[in-house]
């Protein structure tokens, strides 16, 4: 009896053994397991952290600070438990799509520092060992969608008229600090080549000009007003609203003379009075309201930095604003149908209709890019008929290279080879496609870097200068874009966060 139960029992043992060795190393695999994706997830938020954190001290998104070439990894503290992360980078929404695809759409590293991305495609792989590649290794796939918005004006000079004439002051609208008093005067002082808070401003959408470094979260900034019926002194004032009854002093559009000009006490239309310089070529005098002359003129004109803004002008005035040169329109130069295309700072007025020669139209059925000729536009010699953007037959290097006008085609005839445009501004285009006209020869339209309409640099200052419109092979850079997102970085969720 008494070697029965043992050997039962032994029995038993020999059973139970091989069972608690199995569960005990299932055990184990669970926990490795587990720890491997608590890294992986751990890697994902590595990851989403490192494209956020891509930005420039001001908060403003920078593609050069994307992680990309190689893989983020790193241990989890609470053991040894690892991840490692990489990222690819696309125009449209990888999910659900094939790797032929992807491999088709990804935006290369090289391309990254002027290409901005809509999604990010993360893959990270936790592992619980001490190598990658083993049998617990858990991998997440998740896609980030790249947040856009249409801030894209950093501020720049508003510089007085000035072509490196020897005996001229190259002057700038000057705040004399970078947090200047209610009822502070404004004045002009000689412009600076790295641009000092207190000569930085930005031209708005409701036509206000305001200094960039009184803008908080909590305040709108200090803008330039004066009383069409008061001393005439330019002074900063707290920011108006846009729905402000008040707001006509503190609205100025730039005018075919080159001027600031005021508007009527509706807000509706442009007053009588531009903002002038006191005293001529005189660093350090006051800003004051004065007549509406003719252009060019000393006391009156100006020519902004492209990074001071387009104001109002875009779709909705029919102004193509050029995305790198943000406060500069294509404009046929001086009103003349002979003359070539130019990059000039975007005219404006209340009503959002300025003169003919920015007015832009674009035919989808003739693949045209017309004059807008309508009688109702303002400025001389008003076309009774649209002119054609048309692109030079030469590729040689050069004026050779500028865009001109001619009279549109008879819409019953064929469009001419150099008279076609093709528009990019589907949501299925690629981004690096996007916003850009291409003609027949599959060059972009932009403002030319080195072929200029007006040299206003002087010691390196180049703030006013102007381009002539040129055509070049295609890049996706942000020269070729018209009316395009800036795409600026900002957070979103993650998306579709799966294991492999």
């Amino acid at each position: 009896m008494v070697m029965l139960i043992i050997l039962v029992c032994v029995s038993l043992s020999a059973i139970l053994v091989p069972s608690f060795i199995r569960l005990n190393s299932s055990t184990r695999s669970d926990v490795t397991r587990v720890r491997a994706l608590h890294a992986a997830e751990t890697g994902l938020q590595v990851g989403l952290g490192a494209v956020r954190s891509a930005a420039t001290t001001s908060g403003q998104g920078d593609n050069t600070k994307l992680p990309c070439t190689g893989q983020l990894s790193g241990v989890v503290a609470s053991g040894a438990a690892q991840y490692r992360v990489s990222m690819v980078y696309f125009d449209l929404d990888p999910r659900g799509k094939t790797a032929s695809w992807r491999n088709a759409n990804l935006i290369s590293c090289g391309d990254l520092p002027s290409h901005t991305p809509s999604f990010v495609a993360m893959t990270s792989v936790g592992s619980n060992n001490a190598a990658f590649g083993g049998s617990g290794d858990r991998t997440l796939d998740a896609t980030y969608a790249i947040r856009t918005n249409n801030q894209n004006i950093p501020g720049g000079l508003l510089q007085n008229y000035y072509e490196k004439v020897a005996t001229y002051l190259a002057l700038c609208m000057d705040a004399g600090s970078a947090t200047p008093a209610a009822g502070t005067p404004l004045t002009v002082q000689t412009c600076q080549n790295n641009v000092p808070d207190r000569q930085k401003f930005s031209y708005r959408n409701n036509l206000s000009l305001v200094l960039n470094s009184t803008v908080t979260p909590t305040s709108a900034g200090m803008c330039l007003q004066a009383d069409p019926g008061g001393s005439g002194t330019v002074l900063f004032e707290p920011c108006l609203a846009s729905d402000s009854t008040s707001l006509y002093k503190q609205q100025w559009s730039f005018n075919d003379s080159a001027q600031f000009q005021s508007a009527t006490s509706s807000g509706a239309d442009l007053g009588n009075q531009c903002l002038d310089i006191q005293a001529v070529d005189m660093a350090g005098s006051n800003v004051i309201l004065g007549g509406c002359g003719s252009y060019p003129q000393r006391q009156g004109s100006w020519l902004p930095s492209p990074a001071s803004g387009a104001g109002m002008a875009g779709p909705n005035t029919n102004q193509l604003v050029n995305f790198k040169q943000f406060g500069r329109c294509l404009d046929l130069q001086s009103w003349g149908l002979s003359n070539p295309l130019i990059a000039w700072p975007c005219k404006q007025t209340p009503s959002g209709a300025p003169g003919w020669n920015q007015r832009w139209v674009y035919n989808s059925t003739t693949k045209t890019l017309s004059t807008d000729y309508s009688p109702v536009n303002s400025g001389p010699g008003n076309p009774t008929l649209p002119y054609c953007v048309k692109a030079p037959v030469s590729t040689a290097s050069g004026t050779a290279l500028r865009a001109y006008v001619n009279p549109c085609p008879d819409p019953s005839t064929p469009t001419p080879a150099n008279m076609q445009w093709q528009s990019h501004t589907s949501v299925t285009d690629t981004y690096r496609d996007r916003y850009t006209y291409v003609d027949s020869s599959g060059r972009c339209l932009q403002p030319s870097t080195s072929d200029l309409y007006i040299d206003a640099g002087n010691s390196g200052n180049s703030a006013g200068n102007t381009s002539y419109v040129v055509v070049a092979p295609c890049d996706g850079s942000l020269l070729q874009k018209w009316n395009g997102d800036p795409n600026v970085l900002t957070g979103s969720p993650l998306r579709d966060a799966n294991e492999r």
